[in-house]
């Protein structure tokens, strides 16, 4: 009897202690070799070459009006970067940006290790994600940037209050930018070019960027706060998207 005991006691002893050895995996601590780094973005809005600063702070457009900002939020997609021998590698990503404080963060991940000469962004979503039906993540209905099914996705919203200098009371501004064909096509390419940006294994590149809510106001059109603080139709979007498409500048890069 004690014998079978016994027997039955070190059979069970080895089923567990080979059970725990299925569970004991340490994948995080001990990664496989990856030759893929990171980029990580930081964007800080300004305006007459200050941070943004919401709900409080005024800003001058053009002449004497001036405004203030509640919200401003837009996509960033269809990334690409071209190394130094002119091959192009895209990184399928679509971000979300709100400004809740002058500076926002992401990270694009999975990226081949190399050098680049150039960044490639669109400011808003492309046509086949404008019409691919309901999405999730970024791309989600419920984040508020999204007309219908006809008309698609908001690539970029400012809103607020402006004030001219023949009026002390405040109106509202309401600009919501979208449009993806024809004459009214308001998706905009970034482009930064001659550029010293590395990617390298497990590491992280910085690329800190501005943007610049003025940008909206002059060239190629001197707008006016009264004649475009509610963008209601696809060209008033066009023409606000003209001005702002080179409001984006990269100020440094810190490669790794």
């Amino acid at each position: 009897m004690f014998k079978a005991f016994t027997t039955l006691f070190l059979v069970l002893a080895l089923v567990a202690c080979k059970k725990d050895s299925k569970i004991v995996k340490t994948t995080t601590e001990n990664p496989s070799p990856t030759t893929q780094g990171s980029i990580v973005v930081n964007i800080t809005a300004k305006a007459n070459n200050k941070n943004l600063i919401r709900e409080t702070a005024f800003y001058k457009s053009t002449g004497t009006d001036s405004f203030k900002v509640s919200l401003l939020k837009y996509y960033l997609s269809n990334f690409y970067l071209t190394t130094n021998e002119n091959s192009e590698k895209k990184i399928n990503e679509y971000i979300l940006n709100e400004h809740f404080g002058s500076t926002i963060s992401f990270t694009l991940n999975n990226i081949n290790e190399g050098n680049h000469k150039k960044f490639k962004m669109l400011l808003g979503v492309d046509a086949e994600r404008n019409t691919s039906g309901a999405q999730s993540g970024a791309l989600d209905p419920l984040n508020g940037m999204f007309w219908d099914w006809n008309t698609g996705y908001i690539f970029f919203k400012l809103e607020g209050e402006y004030k001219t200098v023949a009026s002390t009371s405040l109106s509202p501004v309401a600009m919501h930018i979208g449009g993806f064909e024809g004459k009214n096509n308001s998706l905009k390419e970034i482009i930064f070019n001659d550029l010293d940006l590395k990617i390298k294994a497990n590491q992280k590149t910085i690329i800190n960027m501005e943007l610049n809510l003025d940008e909206i106001f002059i060239n190629p059109q001197q707008l006016d706060l009264p004649n475009i603080a509610i963008a209601v139709s696809a060209s008033e979007a066009k023409i606000i998207a003209d001005n702002y498409g080179d409001m984006f500048t990269i100020i440094s890069i810190l490669n790794p």
